[in-house]
């Protein structure tokens, strides 16, 4: 939130008020499924719906977890499984139907974000409280897309569909946040909306913010 020194790197509406969404779900969610990648734990779930964690032996603490979400229809068995490697690319190029994947609504790119195992843990706490209050046999498998959907809710961001949900993107592709790397049109809007006394304040702020994207683009490049 505000106490993040990337706070203001980005151009949003409302971001101090809840997490940041990132739309990557599309129209057709059937086949969406999630992965983890380096977690301290496996899971599993066991016929009454409730998922429980297994201790990952090959765990490395001196290296993030990441969460990945894939396509199901895409994949081999193997590679779905938690705590198996990245999926750099599907190896299969197309479902046995070849118009299933058509348009960006039926395409799930395999995007990968570094996560809290904690907080993911406590997801699944939440999770299972869920599925305890559904009637026996009708509890959520979690492998499904609903379980992604519940469990990859974190503070600071969570996945949601293909929606504008309150920061600007490159050219409406909402699964990219747009770094603040000038001080925009938005920000004049916003300025205009402030008293005298905050306009300076605010401009400041921004400004200054501008030059360490600037900085840190740069910085990238050199790297």
């Amino acid at each position: 939130m505000k106490k993040s020194p990337y706070f203001y790197w980005f151009n949003a509406e409302n971001l101090q008020n809840g997490p940041l969404s990132l739309g990557v779900y599309g129209k057709k969610t059937n086949f969406i499924a999630h992965k983890l990648i380096n977690c301290p734990w496996d899971f599993e779930q066991s016929a009454d719906g409730i998922t429980k964690p297994i201790k990952n032996k090959h765990y490395d603490k001196t290296k993030p977890t990441y969460l990945q979400i894939f396509d199901r229809r895409l994949v081999s068995s193997s590679e779905a499984k938690n705590n198996t490697p990245v999926i750099e690319n599907y190896s299969k190029c197309n479902t046995e139907n070849i118009f299933d994947i058509v348009t960006h609504d039926d395409t799930v790119v395999p995007y990968v974000f570094e996560i809290d195992p904690d907080i993911y843990m406590d997801n699944i706490k939440k999770f299972n409280e869920y599925n305890k209050a559904k009637p026996l046999g009708q509890y959520v498998p979690y492998e499904s897309f609903e379980a992604t959907r519940i469990l990859t809710k974190f503070p600071n961001f969570q996945l949601e569909s293909k929606f504008e949900s309150g920061f600007t993107t490159w050219d409406a592709n909402v699964d990219i946040a747009k770094l603040r790397y000038v001080y925009s049109h938005n920000d004049t809007i916003r300025e205009n909306n402030l008293l005298d006394k905050k306009k300076e304040e605010y401009r400041t702020k921004i400004c200054e913010n501008n030059m360490e994207v600037q900085d840190y683009a740069i910085t990238s490049a050199q790297y």
